[in-house]
């Protein structure tokens, strides 16, 4: 038995059986005064007084092995056999087989069968109140008389009945008593795989119920918070944390409930132990036991500062490197274009051809200097937006007229479906035609020749969907969300198809989320190629006139 259960049962012998046992001394006494006349048999004063004064030795002993198993339950089967034999003694002055003093086993048996963990002996002793109800009859009459006189026939049936009824009830308790316990455990072994599990991880995790109470707090998140040793278990976590950001996440992941959503946010602490800001990535989610049955809410926090830190000092590098690159560049450039304009004397073929293939790779990579730089000043946050009504049918329709020479030139057909009603959202018009342009330039790199490419625009009630649809290779599913990362690309080999920098699509991300869109790619029509998709939001469509 563990200290713990030792505990619990010291815990019920305080509640239950010391009370009782008090009570049935005192109630015994009152009984056997009342039996004979306002008065108490000199011969029953020895039972009466080593009965109290083993309760005494009981409760004694109970308190000076509250801690140690055996002792203990030793002292539980000894209050028990004094118990019954005090009973015995109670109908012995009080009736015998007549006295209704014997519904005290019935009670002494229940009593007994609380006592889950150790009842297998003891539901069994009303069993024994036949010979000790054969005795106390023998010793008032001197025969068995209920076996030729029917008078006491209906008292010992009663009697019986009401032994085999306690006999049930506390045999059912005991296997209800063993099923609880068995949970108990249970319960008590997930408690401690939980506690362990939640000291040995790295992140912090933290547990409020649905009041905003702190239930949980785990070595992480209690050191950073200075909440070591404090008892704070109960306590609203406004109090402990005041991070409004914190809350607000515990507080949206409680809202989604039952649809099992998780809610997101960076928070930011001034950590004391390292004497900056850290910054966590806190992922939220509500505790739903059934359904309909909100408990509270978990965050796992996971510190992403040496991330950031490192995403800062890439985005520097990224500023730098393009800006110091761009000086150098524009100069070969406009060499470049003086030679090809014959400034500098005429060209041969081979001389022209020569200087328009550098100017071409030029401009190629000026095109990837000026991802990176852009990419960089989304990451620091620099890029705004400049929203205007935009006409997405005219805007889709002059990017498309304009990338249309490049795709016959490559002998691939371009085509494009947009709605004959005007599509006005509130969007930033270069941006959208970055994304755009941005979609086609990969579907026209991907696409082989004698390929399709087709750009379509859907309405919907509260956004547009823009799609572009192509017949290359296609990717596959485990890609498709991976390349809208940064610098992610499928063929990462040196001997790759197609050059670039991997930033087309992440920056394409980058523009639509700012436009709280959505992008993704799924497979083109027919299993063909790839679709790329993004929506725009606008406003609901107005319902048409009956």
């Amino acid at each position: 038995m563990r200290e713990s259960e030792t505990r619990e049962l010291f815990r019920e012998l305080q509640a239950i059986d010391w009370p009782v046992r008090w009570l049935l001394w005192a109630g015994g006494l009152y009984i056997v005064w009342a039996a004979h006349q306002s008065s108490l048999p000199v011969e029953s004063w020895p039972g009466f007084l080593v009965y109290g004064l083993l309760n005494l030795a009981i409760v004694l002993a109970s308190r000076r092995f509250q801690t140690r198993p055996a002792p203990l339950i030793a002292i539980v089967y000894i209050g028990y056999v004094a118990d019954f034999l005090f009973a015995s003694l109670l109908i012995y002055y009080t009736g015998g087989i007549s006295s209704p003093v014997y519904l005290l086993y019935g009670f002494l048996s229940i009593k007994a069968a609380i006592f889950y963990p150790y009842t297998h002996p003891l539901i069994f002793i009303p069993i024994f109140t036949f010979p000790i109800y054969l005795a106390t009859l023998f010793l008032q009459t001197g025969t068995l008389v209920f076996l030729t006189e029917q008078l006491f026939l209906w008292r010992y049936t009663l009697l019986l009945l009401v032994i085999l009824a306690v006999l049930y009830t506390a045999w059912h308790l005991d296997h209800r008593h063993q099923r609880i316990r068995a949970l108990y455990e249970e319960v008590d072994r997930q408690r401690r795989e939980l506690g362990a599990i939640l000291r040995s991880i790295g992140d912090g995790v933290i547990v409020v119920d649905r009041e905003m109470r702190l239930q949980m707090i785990n070595p992480v998140a209690a050191a950073e918070w200075d909440l070591e040793g404090l008892p704070v278990v109960g306590r609203p976590l406004s109090q402990l944390l005041g991070d409004v950001t914190l809350e607000g996440v515990l507080r949206e992941a409680m809202e989604v409930g039952e649809r099992g959503g998780i809610a997101e946010a960076l928070i930011t602490v001034p950590s004391r132990q390292r004497g900056k800001v850290v910054t966590y990535e806190a992922l939220a989610s509500a505790i739903v036991p059934r359904p309909g049955d909100l408990w509270g809410a978990v965050v796992v926090l996971r510190d992403i500062t040496k991330q950031k830190e490192a995403d800062q000092l890439k985005s520097n590098f990224l500023s730098v490197i393009s800006h110091e690159l761009r000086t150098p560049l524009t100069t070969i450039r406009g060499y470049v274009e003086y030679l090809l304009m014959e400034g500098a004397g005429p060209l041969d073929g081979f001389m022209r051809r020569s200087l328009e293939t550098v100017f071409r790779q030029t401009e190629h990579l000026q095109g990837m200097i000026n991802d990176l730089l852009e990419f960089a000043q989304m990451e620091a946050e620099q890029v705004g937006l400049f929203p205007e009504d935009v006409p997405l049918n005219e805007l889709i329709t002059d990017v498309v007229e304009r990338i249309s020479p490049l795709a016959k030139e490559a002998d691939m057909e371009l085509t494009w479906e947009v709605p004959v009603e005007p599509l006005i959202v509130r969007a930033d018009a270069i941006r959208l035609r970055q994304v755009l342009v941005n979609l086609l330039d990969n579907a026209l790199k991907f696409t082989p020749a004698g390929g399709q490419i087709r750009v379509q625009v859907e309405r919907r009630p509260m956004e547009v969907l823009i799609s572009v649809n192509d017949t290359g290779p296609g990717i596959p599913p485990a890609e498709r969300e991976r390349i809208f990362e940064r610098f992610y690309q499928i063929d990462n080999s040196s001997t790759r198809a197609h050059s670039g920098t991997g930033l087309g699509l992440a920056i394409c991300r980058q523009i639509v989320e700012l436009h709280h869109g959505r992008i993704w790619v799924e497979e083109g029509d027919g299993g063909v190629g790839s679709r790329f998709c993004f929506t725009i939001p606008c406003d609901p469509v107005s319902p048409s006139p009956v």
